[in-house]
């Protein structure tokens, strides 16, 4: 038999979460709510698969870059400036969009842009809080009826 253990820290590989704000990590600092999964690759797959070129897509989140271009990119960001913009930040409500009216729970994770917040929680298509409504773009009129109202 062995010895009980003598500290609470794991024993073995901590397993992948999302953090749903810089991507999927292993650190054992989950809640016990949140999806566990065994590598990077499924963890970034299930929650950062969504449209590329976005915010917290796949590439981001497996810390991959695309190829090396010739001439500089803008990257890495500006310097953030002295003063917010607005003194509320994004959140997602989950259902309809994201919204910056000050009322967040302090439990979400906050975006600067709306761009941003819809884009990491609102990546799909086609359905009721999707990512072109989270955004307000609406699609044209079509010719025939159909199942959801444009």
């Amino acid at each position: 038999p062995s010895d009980p253990p003598t500290s609470l820290a794991p024993t073995g590989p901590c397993p992948f979460y999302s953090n749903f704000i810089t991507g999927c990590v292993n650190d054992c600092e989950q809640q016990g709510y949140e999806p566990l999964y065994g590598t990077l690759d499924e963890c970034c797959f299930a929650h950062h698969g969504w449209i590329p070129e976005t915010p917290g897509d796949w590439m981001d989140c497996m810390g991959l870059t695309e190829s090396p271009t010739l001439k500089p990119t803008f990257r890495p960001t500006p310097v953030p400036t002295l003063e917010p913009v607005s003194s509320c930040m994004f959140y997602s409500d989950y259902v309809t969009g994201c919204k910056n009216d000050c009322l967040e729970s302090g439990d979400e994770p906050l975006y600067e842009t709306l761009k941003d917040c819809c884009s990491f929680h609102h990546n799909y298509i086609g359905a009721q809080g999707d990512y072109l409504e989270c955004m307000g773009l609406t699609l044209p009129p079509t010719v025939k009826p159909t199942f959801r109202p444009t």
